[in-house]
């Protein structure tokens, strides 16, 4: 009989405990919406370096120097510009690599050392910044200006070395990349090393 006359009583507190409890367990097994703003944090747009895109990268301020040459021997510094263009892939985790084509012009008083062919940069990093090794091979085209003795003759070029570049803006990057490279012609070879910043364009 005591069970019979307290059950009406714990009626209302049952009925309110039970509009508590299913409203709790809906909101923690509510989906995530992916509008919401903690998913900013994936936005493309922070993703510069981690999606396919085209480049181009522009360097306006190079310098290639001779090797040590001797005793006696002194070799100036070349100014070096050019540009190259092409396909910026990431892949697997922090692993990228960017496929293109170069042209490079060494300068000096009285000669062009032109060099153009296809280009591979292979390395790694994160959404802004892409550290790499390269290897360059094309031909090796020679103009000269001298006095008496303009000609133009063309050869081999194959370069190895390594860069980094960073991303300033979404659609802008700076680096630097240093090389060494190799020039053949008919009658005589040689290697020398290059140096140079670039600014990079994303589309």
């Amino acid at each position: 009989m005591l069970a019979r006359k307290n059950t009406p009583r714990l009626v209302p507190l049952i009925a309110f405990l039970g509009l508590w409890t299913p409203h709790d367990s809906r909101a923690a097994s509510a989906p995530t919406d992916p509008s919401a703003p903690a998913a900013s944090a994936a936005d493309p747009e922070n993703s510069i370096l981690r999606k396919r895109r085209g480049y181009l990268n522009i360097s306006p301020a190079g310098v290639t120097l001779w090797p040590p040459c001797g005793p006696g021997c002194r070799a100036n510094p070349m100014y070096t510009w050019g540009f190259d263009a092409g396909y910026h892939v990431p892949g697997y985790r922090r692993f990228a690599l960017q496929l293109g084509g170069f042209f490079t012009d060494v300068a000096t008083q009285y000669f062009h050392y032109i060099s153009v062919g296809p280009m591979l940069r292979i390395g790694g990093g994160n959404e802004r910044v892409f550290g790499y090794g390269l290897t360059r091979i094309g031909a090796q085209i020679v103009h000269s200006t001298y006095p008496g003795h303009r000609d133009t003759f063309a050869g081999f070029h194959a370069s190895v070395g390594a860069g980094i570049m960073g991303a300033v803006h979404r659609r802008v990057t700076l680096g630097g990349e240093a090389s060494g490279d190799f020039l053949a012609f008919s009658s005589d070879s040689f290697t020398w090393v290059s140096l140079r910043l670039f600014v990079g364009i994303l589309f």
